[in-house]
């Protein structure tokens, strides 16, 4: 059986991890080593781009040649 800690870890883990970078953006920004211009970029290519690509990866497992192939199940 798994432990209470182990459960709790796993799944604050990405919390954390998402946690930092927003912290680490933000104090980039604060700085000036990273431009609002910058952001506003960086924003619309993973609203557009790296968005989409992630949830079609995530939606289709399987590689295209299985998926394009005919099944008798």
């Amino acid at each position: 059986m798994v432990s209470t800690g182990s459960l709790v870890w796993t799944s604050i883990r990405p919390l954390l991890r998402t946690f930092l970078d927003v912290g680490a953006g933000f104090a980039l920004t604060k700085a000036n080593v990273f431009p609002p211009q910058a952001a506003r970029g960086c924003a619309q290519i993973a609203l557009y781009i790296a968005l989409p690509c992630l949830v079609f990866s995530r939606m289709f497992r399987r590689s295209l040649p299985r998926i394009s192939a005919p099944s008798h199940r």
